[in-house]
């Protein structure tokens, strides 16, 4: 589906294809969560299939039995475990955790502008808008984002005071206190980050063939 972020649209709250509503480093570490976990995701697994009468199987792991005490809990599990655990669950979520890390990061290095404004230098956060400006497209005026951005920081000091929002909330934010008529590229940006997949489809058929 496409989307034009120049268009107008109704509250931002009302977007339903919005898919970062909690900060895009938090999908790689709630996946390094899972992936530090296994034998609770083991476990949930197993009581599932039984429950269901789905009986699980695993590819031959060889003539080893290996002893799960060091990071995924105690006591024994099958070689056929140890297998899939180090060789496929392991590889397949590191590698989708890689993945979201490198997109994420390159995401936030161009757009942390937008809601981190707080962390930054009123110098830098010009610096960084007339960037983001420049790689945008050239309906964005670098110095109007930079007043911009300035009001923003004013009346976010007057409001809030050192209280950090999301983009979302920012945006949310934005709208509730009906300044967006003077704050339009911002809202602009925002719209673009918070309409940008967080995931990428190699990610999501990596997951897939863990089913």
């Amino acid at each position: 589906m496409s989307y034009d972020p120049f268009s107008k649209r109704g509250h931002p709250s009302e977007a339903s294809n919005i898919d970062t509503k909690v900060g895009y480093n938090q999908e790689p570490k709630d996946l390094a969560k899972l992936r530090n976990n296994w034998q609770a995701v083991w476990n949930e697994v197993t009581t599932i299939a039984s429950n269901l009468g789905i009986h699980i199987k695993l590819p031959p792991g060889g003539s080893l039995y290996l002893r799960n005490n060091v990071s995924d809990g105690k006591g024994k599990e099958s070689s056929q475990e140890a297998y899939y655990r180090t060789f496929i669950f392991y590889a397949i979520i590191d590698n989708v955790i890689g993945g979201l890390t490198v997109r994420c990061n390159a995401v936030k290095e161009r757009f942390d502008v937008l809601w981190h404004y707080l962390d930054h230098s009123a110098a830098v956060t010009d610096q960084k808008a007339r960037i983001l400006a420049a790689q945008c497209c050239k309906r964005v005026d670098e110095e109007s984002f930079v007043t911009e951005m300035r009001h923003l920081l004013f009346v976010h000091s007057v409001n809030f005071g050192k209280e950090k929002l999301l983009p979302l909330d920012l945006l949310n934010t934005i709208y509730d206190f009906k300044p967006q008529e003077r704050s339009p590229i911002v809202c602009i940006g925002l719209t673009m980050l918070l309409t940008i997949p967080a995931t990428v489809a190699s990610a999501e058929r990596s997951l897939a063939s863990l089913n």
